[in-house]
């Protein structure tokens, strides 16, 4: 499996859950690209008209990519609903399987998923109404972030066609606050870590529910593999 897809189940996990999984991880990757690119035109500032402008139009095409994601996320999950409840994702109820909330708690000690609202909520739904609500709240969530990402690129694409597109009024228009990119941007960007972090908690319940379910040691039981000493602390320079 992948770090963030959803177990337990046999077909559906291969077809659904794990290109849903990888459609949001494009969503992701898309979206730091477009910002990098962003990153490159004002690294440009004084250089030729078309390097500013190449690099705006770069940043637009993966924005418009991880919209593109979005819509493939939104399929799949809506198939998902679809599968739901009719034998093929089971079982249908974690909290009849594993305490939710202390399992919760573990993972915020462990640092496994943040302490964050998004990671509450998700556990909550998958507490109190199953997979069926969790799955809904991931379309909910995308349609949301989608839309930021059309907001965004059509304020980028304002400041790349015409004079607006020279990188050194894009610099100057972002760095002097006058058009809010960097607050579409940081909208897109909290938006699409809150799907995240709600997909993330998702997929460790539904997997430590067939770990249980099928006698196997759960996620929190070889963490000291992979685990940070007490202590830790960066090297300084």
């Amino acid at each position: 499996m992948g770090g963030k897809n959803h177990q337990p189940t046999k077909r559906t996990s291969l077809e659904i859950t794990v290109p849903m999984s990888a459609a949001l991880s494009r969503m992701c990757s898309h979206l730091n690209l477009a910002n990098l690119a962003i990153e490159e035109c004002i690294m440009t500032r004084g250089l030729s008209f078309g390097a500013g402008r190449g690099h705006l139009r770069e940043a637009t095409t993966f924005m418009r990519a991880a919209r593109d994601q979005t819509g493939i996320f939104t399929d799949l999950g809506q198939e998902m609903l679809g599968v739901l409840g009719v034998g093929q994702y089971e079982p249908f109820v974690p909290s009849g399987v594993i305490d939710i909330d202390a399992f919760l708690e573990q993972l915020f000690t462990a640092q496994l998923v943040p302490d964050s609202a998004a990671a509450r909520g998700q556990a909550t739904l998958l507490r109190d109404e199953g997979y069926a609500a969790a799955f809904r709240a991931y379309l909910e969530q995308a349609a949301k972030v989608g839309s930021q990402l059309e907001i965004l690129e059509t304020l980028t694409v304002s400041m790349r066609d015409g004079a607006a597109g020279f990188q050194g009024l894009f610099w100057e228009y972002v760095e002097r606050n006058r058009k809010p990119w960097r607050q579409a941007y940081a909208l897109t960007s909290t938006a699409l870590t809150n799907l995240d972090i709600a997909f993330l908690t998702g997929a460790l319940v539904s997997t430590e529910t067939y770990l249980v379910s099928m006698g196997t040691p759960g996620l929190l039981t070889n963490l000291d593999e992979v685990t940070l000493p007490a202590g830790f602390a960066a090297i300084k320079a």
